[in-house]
């Protein structure tokens, strides 16, 4: 496992969600929120599930947790 791709993909992702359209941050958003949400989607594909159902429940953690 390389962790280092596991906390930078999501943050570098992240960044380009929360600045990237709107051109500033929500504060909710932070660093650990994107990895935790990252991971839940992780898991999800680990268990099974499809690339595009993971993805959109990787938005949704985003969206409950104040980020979208």
């Amino acid at each position: 496992m390389n962790t280092t791709r596991h906390l930078i993909r999501p943050l570098v992702l992240g960044l380009l969600l929360t600045f990237g359209s709107g051109g500033y941050a929500v504060a909710a958003c932070t660093p650990s929120t994107y990895a935790y949400c990252w991971e839940q989607r992780e898991m999800c594909l680990v268990n099974g599930g499809l690339e595009d159902e993971c993805n959109a429940e990787y938005f949704d953690c985003l969206s409950r947790r104040g980020c979208g």
